[in-house]
């Protein structure tokens, strides 16, 4: 189960403090890196993993390609929302499902909830939906007892012709309590003036099919 804080940063003011802060430094447990992430996001014609909250994409992490699925886990409140996720190397960007049956799946998610996911695809085939090309500036965080992956992305998300800004910090729990985490997003929350943003990043992508503003 993914557990992650997600707020939106509203302009370079505060992404520069952010991403220049001594005190985050201070948390880091090594330096922190930087890769350019390209994603594309993929589902059925009819739309049929967005019924049930799933997404599928692929994704080119430096030079590595990863194929994720995720669904939906406990119900999003605010900043913080909870994901079942499956991970899996794969050559390209192309939609392979099947890579998941085949290749060896990095979660600790149990498949029980994968299988009917990948079925659908199996049955009414794959098609594009969007893609998302940001800078990940990340590294681990150690803070009063918790561990957290700290990434602060920015870049762009496109759909059907349409073009949106990405600019959020996320937080993951790697080691401790959602109690935890969500002190830590709070303080950071209020110290730098972020809002909680619960659109995932596909959720965007979506709203920009719909033909929705999603500044």
């Amino acid at each position: 189960m993914e557990i992650e804080l997600k707020y939106k940063v509203e302009d370079n003011v505060k992404w520069d403090r952010l991403k220049h802060s001594s005190e985050l430094a201070g948390m880091m447990e090594q330096p922190p890196w930087e890769k350019r992430m390209l994603a594309v996001y993929y589902d059925t014609p009819e739309g049929h993993l967005r019924r049930i909250g799933a997404a599928y994409r692929v994704r080119l992490e430096g030079n590595q390609y990863v194929a994720t699925i995720k669904s939906r886990g406990e119900e999003e409140k605010g900043a913080m929302s909870h994901r079942l996720e499956w991970n899996v190397m794969q050559e390209n960007e192309l939609p392979n499902p099947d890579s998941f049956l085949q290749g060896e799946v990095q979660s600790g998610d149990s498949t029980e909830h994968l299988i009917p996911i990948l079925d659908l695809l199996k049955q009414f085939g794959v098609r594009e939906m969007g893609r998302t090309d940001f800078i990940r500036y990340g590294a681990a965080l150690q803070w009063k007892g918790m561990r957290a992956e700290m990434c602060l992305d920015q870049g762009h998300l496109c759909a059907d012709n349409r073009r949106s800004s990405i600019r959020e910090l996320e937080l993951e729990l790697l080691e401790g309590t959602e109690q935890q985490i969500n002190h830590l997003g709070q303080y950071l929350a209020q110290k730098y003036g972020l809002c909680p943003e619960p659109r995932s990043k596909y959720a965007r992508v979506l709203m920009l099919l719909d033909g929705e503003e999603v500044e």
